[in-house]
């Protein structure tokens, strides 16, 4: 259910989204990609799908949602150039091995207490010069941000998220945990629709 609400969140990024990121197309033709929180593969094959000179990896800690995805790789016919990966991105992956990592409506559902530590395995999986891009909610943080136009889906989401445990992360905890793992130049922050937040950042060369 949620991999299908997602579809056109999913065909956004893999379509739009990241060949508009300067250097992000160029970095991909016959360069790496890694998707952090790949579930059962859907927007794993739409990247695959729009940059077909990349290497494209799926690293997962569910082992459920990891079973479809390789199954839809090998479905698709990309077995040789899609792989997918279980265990988290901090151990999991090589490092430095990639040239954008992507992490799509997965940080909110990481918990606040792990998310520096994921964060940190993102930059690290990242080569020098790498790109992380994240898209996700942003929760406000004051009552003026929550009567704010931009705010009202995510305050809305962040309230349904809550009942599964889920915290919506504000602008000063999605900037923290960059800055903490090492991204220490400009933090692109751009809306995508009614609101969700879109995240570029450059891991230093």
């Amino acid at each position: 259910v949620i991999a299908s609400s997602l579809a056109g969140v999913n065909l956004l990024v893999a379509r739009k989204i990241l060949p508009g990121v300067p250097g992000v197309a160029a970095a991909l033709d016959g360069g790496s990609l890694l998707e952090v929180g790949c579930g059962a593969g859907v927007l794993l094959l739409q990247l695959a799908k729009a940059f077909p000179q990349a290497r494209v990896t799926g690293v997962d800690i569910d082992p459920t949602g990891l079973a479809q995805a390789r199954q839809a790789v090998a479905t698709a016919g990309f077995d040789g150039r899609v792989s997918v990966v279980e265990g988290d991105v901090g151990t999991a992956v090589p490092a430095g091995a990639f040239d954008v990592v992507v992490m799509v409506e997965v940080l909110h559902e990481i918990a606040p207490d792990i998310r520096p530590a994921v964060v940190r395995g993102c930059a690290r999986a990242l080569c020098a010069g790498g790109w992380l891009v994240i898209v996700d909610e942003t929760y406000p943080a004051t009552l003026a941000e929550a009567r704010m136009p931009e705010f009202r889906f995510p305050l809305q989401t962040g309230l349904e998220e809550l009942m599964w445990g889920n915290v919506v992360p504000t602008r000063e905890e999605q900037e923290r945990l960059l800055r903490d793992a090492g991204f220490g130049g400009a933090i692109d922050r751009s809306l995508i629709g009614e609101g969700f937040t879109l995240l570029t950042v450059r891991k230093p060369a």
